[in-house]
C-alpha cells in the first residue's frame, strides 16, 4: 500500500505484484494502535483476546479507487503472475466492540487520505539534501 500511495504522490508508475491484488481485509495502523491502547488501559475486560480488523473484505479495485481519488494521475502495472484466490472471511470484531467499545474509525478511503497527509507532512519537515548537515 505504501508503494502505491508514494507512486501516486510522486507521479511514478507503481509496480504491483499479482499476489497483492487479492481481495483481503485491511485495517489502518492507527485503528490498531487505538485498539491496543484500549485493551492495555482498561480494567480487566471479560475477554483478553480480540480480533482487530475492518470487519469487511475489500476488493483490490476499491483500494485502487481510493488511491486514484487522492492521486488522480496514478499509473500502475500489475506484474505478471496469478493473483491468489480470496479464501478469507472478515474477522468478527464484535468482542472488541462489546468489551472495548472499539470499532474502526477509518475506511480504506479515509485511511489513505490520512496516510497521504502524514506522508506529505513528513516530507515537508525534511531538509533538502543541499542543506543537510553531513556526519563526520
Amino acid at each position: 500500500m505504501h508503494n502505491l500511495i508514494v507512486a501516486g504522490l510522486d507521479g511514478t508508475r507503481a509496480r504491483i505484484p499479482a499476489t497483492e491484488t487479492v481481495a483481503t481485509e485491511y485495517v489502518y495502523g492507527k485503528d490498531v494502535g487505538r485498539a491496543v491502547d484500549l485493551a492495555a488501559t482498561m480494567a480487566r475486560p471479560k475477554q483478553i483476546a480480540f480480533n482487530i480488523g475492518s470487519g469487511a473484505i475489500t476488493p483490490f479495485e476499491d483500494v485502487l479507487a481510493a488511491v486514484k481519488a487522492l492521486c488522480p494521475g496514478l499509473t500502475y502495472e500489475v506484474e505478471p503472475g496469478e493473483a491468489a484466490k480470496t479464501t478469507i472471511s472478515p474477522l468478527d470484531i464484535s468482542a472488541a466492540k462489546r468489551e472495548l467499545g472499539w470499532e474502526p474509525r477509518f475506511t480504506i478511503a479515509t485511511a489513505f487520505e490520512d496516510y497521504l497527509a502524514e506522508l506529505k507532512a513528513a516530507r515537508a519537515q525534511q531538509l533538502p539534501e543541499s542543506v543537510q548537515i553531513k556526519g563526520n
